[in-house]
C-alpha cells in the first residue's frame, strides 16, 4: 500500500540522509529576510552554515525578487521596534515617578520603606535607558545590514533561477486562479490577504513552487525547502495545531512531476539538523533564538488565521470592527469611544478631577485620594484597551487599520489628559497640606 500512497508516509532515515547529501536546498524569502532580524551572532551562524552548504544552494527568481523588494521594510520594522521599546521604558519610568509622588506625601506604609527602593528602581531604569541609547548610537545597525546583504549576495551569486517568460507567467496565473479556488497548495491561503495585490504577489508562493519543480526536474534532484511560512497551504497539521510535515498533496505533485524526494523544514528544524548531522557552526544560543522566532511566527499565523476567519469581505470587516471595538472599549468603563464620530464621550460618571474653584468642595484629602485611585484605574483600563486594540493591527484591511490608528491616537490623547489630571490632584493635595485652602 505504501508504494501507492508514499506521500502519506514520512521519509526513512536513509532517505533523509540521501536528501541532505545530494538534494538542492531552497530557502524561502522569509528565511532570508529573517537574517535581518536575528542577533548578529545568530545571523552569522546561519550564514556560515549556508556557506558550508553552498554547493547545494539555489533560490527561485521569485524569492530573489521578493527579498530585494521587502528587505528595507524589514529593516525599518526592526528599527521601529527598538524605538517603541525605548519609548515604553521611558513611559514606565515616568509612571513610576508620578505614582511615587502621588502617594509618598500620604504615607505609603508605616513600617515598609517603599520610597527608597522604588526611587532606586527608577534610577536604574533611567540609567539602563541611557546606556542602551548610547550603545545604539555607537553601533548603528546599517553597517551590520550592509554586511549581511553583501554576504547573501556572495553566497547566491550564480544560484538564482531565471524565472518565467511573460507568456509562461500568464499561464501560471490562470492555473493559479483555478488552484486557489479549489484550495490546491501552495498559496491558496494568500487569496484573501493578497486579493488586491499584483498577480506576481498574489501567486508568489505558486511561482516559487513551479520554478522549484522545474529546476529539480531539470537537474534530477530532490528538494529541501526551508520556510518560515506557517500556513496550512504548506503544512499538514492535526486538529490541535501540531505540525506533521509537508502537505501530502505537495509531496504527491513533486513525486509525479520530478520523481524525487521532497521535504519541508521550518528554519529551526533546518538549523538543528545541520548542527547535529553536518557539524554546522551553529551555537546553542543561536539555535535557541531561531527556535523562539519560529514559535513566534507560528503564533502570528494562528492569530492571523483566526482573524481571517472572522473577516472575509468588506461587510464582515465592518461588523467585526464594531464588535472588536465595542469589546475593547468596554474596558474603559463609561468613557466610550464612538466609532462613527471618533469622539470619546463622557458616560454616567461626573468629571473625576475635582473643581479647584468649588468653594471648598472636594477639598477633603480622603476624597481626593479616592479621585486619585479612580484616575489610576482609568489609566490601567485604557492601557488594557490599547493593548487589546494593538492586537487588531496588520489585518490587511485598510478601512479597519485606519480606524484602529484613529482609535489608538484618541485613546493615547485621553490617557495623557488623565495623567495630567493626576498631577493636578496631587498638587491640590499638597496645597491642602500646605494650608492654602481655608
Amino acid at each position: 500500500m505504501k508504494s501507492l500512497f508514499k506521500e502519506f508516509y514520512p521519509l526513512t532515515d536513509s532517505e533523509y540522509k540521501a536528501l541532505w547529501r545530494e538534494g538542492i536546498i531552497v530557502l524561502d524569502t522569509n528565511v532570508l529576510l529573517r537574517l535581518f532580524r536575528y542577533k548578529e551572532q545568530t545571523a552569522n551562524d546561519l550564514l556560515a552554515t549556508l556557506e558550508k552548504l553552498k554547493d547545494q544552494l539555489w533560490i527561485p527568481n521569485q524569492v530573489a525578487w521578493e527579498f530585494h523588494r521587502r528587505r528595507l521594510t524589514k529593516i525599518d520594522e526592526g528599527r521601529k521596534a527598538y524605538k517603541d521599546v525605548i519609548e515604553t521604558l521611558k513611559k514606565s519610568s515616568e509612571t513610576i515617578k508620578i505614582s511615587l509622588e502621588a502617594f509618598k506625601g500620604l504615607g505609603l506604609h508605616p513600617v515598609v520603606d517603599l520610597e527608597n527602593p522604588v526611587s532606586a528602581m527608577r534610577d536604574q531604569l533611567s540609567t539602563l535607558i541611557s546606556e542602551v541609547e548610547g550603545k545604539y548610537e555607537a553601533n548603528p545597525p546599517h553597517a551590520h545590514y550592509g554586511r549581511l546583504l553583501d554576504k547573501i549576495t556572495e553566497i547566491y551569486e550564480g544560484k538564482v533561477g531565471e524565472g518565467f517568460s511573460e507568456e509562461d507567467l500568464e499561464k501560471i496565473y490562470i492555473d493559479g486562479k483555478i488552484r486557489y479556488e479549489n484550495e490546491v497548495p501552495p498559496g491558496f491561503k494568500d487569496a484573501k490577504e493578497k486579493k488586491d495585490k499584483t498577480s506576481r504577489e498574489l501567486y508568489g508562493d505558486l511561482l516559487i513552487w513551479k520554478e522549484t519543480l522545474r529546476y529539480a526536474r531539470q537537474n534530477g534532484k530532490g528538494i529541501i525547502l526551508v520556510t518560515e511560512d506557517q500556513k496550512r497551504d504548506w503544512w499538514e497539521r492535526t486538529a490541535d495545531g501540531r505540525t506533521i510535515g509537508p502537505l501530502p498533496a505537495l509531496r504527491k505533485e513533486f513525486s509525479t512531476e520530478v520523481g524525487q524526494l521532497f521535504q519541508l523544514y521550518r528554519v529551526d528544524q533546518f538549523a538543528e539538523w545541520a548542527a547535529k548531522h553536518l557539524n554546522a557552526p551553529i551555537k546553542p544560543e543561536s539555535t535557541k533564538e531561531i527556535r523562539e522566532e519560529a514559535k513566534s511566527a507560528q503564533m502570528d499565523e494562528q492569530l492571523t488565521t483566526t482573524f481571517g476567519n472572522l473577516v472575509t469581505h468588506q461587510n464582515d470587516a465592518i461588523a467585526y470592527r464594531k464588535t472588536a471595538f465595542d469589546k475593547a472599549i468596554l474596558r474603559i468603563g463609561n468613557k466610550i469611544y464612538h466609532p462613527s464620530t471618533g469622539l470619546i464621550r463622557e458616560g454616567n460618571h461626573a468629571e473625576i478631577l475635582p473643581n479647584r474653584n468649588s468653594n471648598g468642595r472636594n477639598k477633603d484629602i480622603n476624597s481626593l485620594q479616592r479621585n486619585m485611585d479612580e484616575l489610576r484605574y482609568e489609566i490601567k483600563t485604557i492601557d488594557l484597551a490599547i493593548e487589546q486594540i494593538e492586537g487588531l493591527k496588520n489585518t490587511g484591511d485598510h478601512n479597519i487599520e485606519d480606524c484602529i490608528v484613529k482609535l489608538l491616537s484618541d485613546l493615547n490623547d485621553y490617557r495623557e489628559k488623565i495623567r495630567v489630571k493626576m498631577i493636578d490632584v496631587f498638587d491640590e493635595i499638597e496645597d491642602i497640606r500646605a494650608g492654602i485652602y481655608d
